[in-house]
């Protein structure tokens, strides 16, 4: 089974650019309104409630060590993988966010971005490798 037999390819957002959960959010909204002809609106009402019940992870090894970390979001081989009690945290790619532990409030898109950050928060990094050496 691929991933392409659970989601249509035209669903996926590979170069989404965003600085938010709340913005990572409308733009999916946005997506999911456009391939199912659902109220924009309405569906980034589902999305945010759903947010609100927690942390969400897809892919292998993402979110592997979390213990009481909160309102996580992890999309990507072993994205936010070390992470243990950082909250509020958005890593879409493979490897991003892989070393945090603490950090929170941080926004990682791309292949090994802000890899290296363990506990620093507020961050904000977009493509391949930005921000692979922040702590």
């Amino acid at each position: 089974m691929t991933i392409t037999d659970l989601v249509a390819p035209e669903a996926i957002l590979p170069a989404l650019k965003v600085i938010s959960k709340k913005q990572a959010l409308q733009e999916l909204a946005a997506r999911a309104s456009a391939l199912t002809g659902q109220n924009e609106r309405s569906v980034f009402e589902v999305l945010l409630q759903r947010e609100k019940l927690g942390t969400t992870a897809v892919g292998y090894g993402a979110l592997q060590n979390l213990t009481t970390g909160a309102n996580n979001s992890a999309l990507g081989y072993q994205s936010l993988y070390s992470n243990t009690t950082g909250s509020s945290n958005v890593a879409n790619g493979y490897l991003s966010l892989y070393s945090n532990t603490t950090g929170a409030s941080n926004v990682a898109n791309g292949y090994n971005s802000l890899y290296s950050n363990t506990t620093g928060s507020n961050n904000v990094a977009h493509g391949y490798q930005t921000g692979f050496y922040n702590t």
